[in-house]
């Protein structure tokens, strides 16, 4: 029940258009492909290539995936991928990493109409060249550059058309870093989890959640704002916890763990055991108190 966008969160890296949008590269002089032999999960990974040393753009290859439609992120707690870096290119006869190991990511929007609109969350990180790393970045916890038009990152979250993901090549070999190339695998957004917990007194009644059946107990691995029908057997069912006496129960997963119990016949009988069994534990400890002070205290 974990929930990711895309549903396949390897999806975004398998494809230049996968249907949520398209990769393309940031600058004129760098391009982006498909690439089916350097790659980490699935079939493929994003390739972005430097084709040429252009003084009048940014040193670097960049990543760039822009959604077809304006997405909602507020839902989801993180952005993770997996980045690669080429490891060195040889100059005067000496091999030099060509990226400085020094990325960025921008998550934004940016509109030319009716007026430029341009704001954006940002996170700057590094990668060892010549290493595959996996990232993972709390979009809450990343930076509003100055120049966003909105500062307050969950207005920013609301609607977002691009991600953009930039590593740097090194100024002093960007001409024969030309050739050079960064990947991105296994892109996408992760919501956070809570636990939803059915239970139910007596234990061990069947249910249905979402067409699948269970017996109590049961923990599932859940996100806020997400839907829920559950529907207990009906035999003997009394009521939930809250007083509800309809064996069907809706719910929408708040941001925290949620206990539902499902109260049948019997569960009093159940309730008096417990009351008793605890009974019967609080006497001996009791009694194995007044033993241990009886022998360590009077018999002195």
């Amino acid at each position: 029940m974990v929930k990711y966008f895309p549903e396949d969160p390897d999806a975004w890296s398998e494809t230049l258009t996968p249907p949520e949008g398209i990769w393309y590269e940031g600058i004129c002089n760098c391009h982006v492909e498909l690439d089916l032999v350097y790659k980490r999960v699935g079939e493929a990974s994003i390739r972005c290539v430097y084709d040429a040393h252009d003084p009048w753009n940014p040193t670097a290859t960049i990543h760039i995936f822009h959604f077809n439609e304006p997405v909602d992120l507020t839902p989801f707690e993180s952005i993770d991928f997996i980045h690669g870096l080429q490891e060195k290119v040889v100059s005067d006869g000496k091999e030099y990493p060509a990226f400085t190991g020094y990325c960025e990511i921008y998550i934004g929007f940016f509109s030319y109409e009716p007026e430029v609109i341009d704001y954006a969350i940002c996170k700057k990180y590094g990668v060892v060249p010549g290493q595959w790393e996996a990232k993972s970045f709390k979009l809450r916890e990343m930076e509003v550059p100055q120049w966003s038009d909105k500062k307050d990152i969950e207005e920013i979250l609301k609607s977002i058309n691009y991600i953009m993901i930039c590593s740097y090549i090194d100024d002093a070999v960007a001409r024969e870093a030309v050739g050079q190339s960064s990947w991105i695998d296994y892109i996408h957004f992760t919501a956070p989890e809570v636990k939803l917990i059915v239970k139910s007194v007596p234990t061990g009644k069947h249910f249905v959640i979402d067409g699948i059946g269970f017996v109590t107990p049961q923990r599932f691995t859940c996100s806020p704002g997400e839907k829920y029908t559950i529907n207990m057997e009906p035999a003997g069912f009394l009521y939930w916890e809250n007083g509800d006496t309809n064996h069907i129960r809706e719910i929408i997963m708040p941001d925290h763990d949620l206990t539902i119990t499902a109260y049948y016949e019997g569960a009093e009988a159940v309730r008096k055991s417990e009351l008793i069994a605890s009974m019967a534990v609080t006497g001996a400890l009791s009694i194995l108190g007044y033993m241990f002070y009886s022998y360590y205290w009077k018999g002195r």
